[in-house]
């Protein structure tokens, strides 16, 4: 069954398994991204490189991995943003 997102609960499963083994490489990363992209839609790299204390480079290839899930999108001149499967993750994760 999916969501109107079109995520199902077993894809939903799989990323949310994803996000625990990147975040068993280090630090817990990917929830605290994917929050302040929910709560500052639009937000550039370098904005979030200020709010985590990360190291520009660092979140830049956060953000891909986020992005190559297919949890986050760069919009034309807008910085990043959720996608659809990101807001129904973040939801789903409570």
């Amino acid at each position: 069954m999916s969501d109107a997102t079109g995520a199902t609960a077993e894809r939903l499963d799989e990323l949310a398994a994803l996000l625990a083994r990147l975040d068993r490489a280090g630090t817990p990363w990917t929830t605290t991204t994917l929050r302040l992209i929910e709560k500052f839609p639009g937000v550039n790299s370098a904005a979030l490189a200020r709010r985590t204390g990360e190291r520009p480079a660092e979140i830049n290839s956060r953000l891909r991995r986020l992005a190559d899930a297919g949890l986050v999108e760069r919009g034309d001149g807008l910085g990043h943003q959720l996608t659809s499967t990101g807001v129904a993750l973040l939801q789903s994760l409570g």
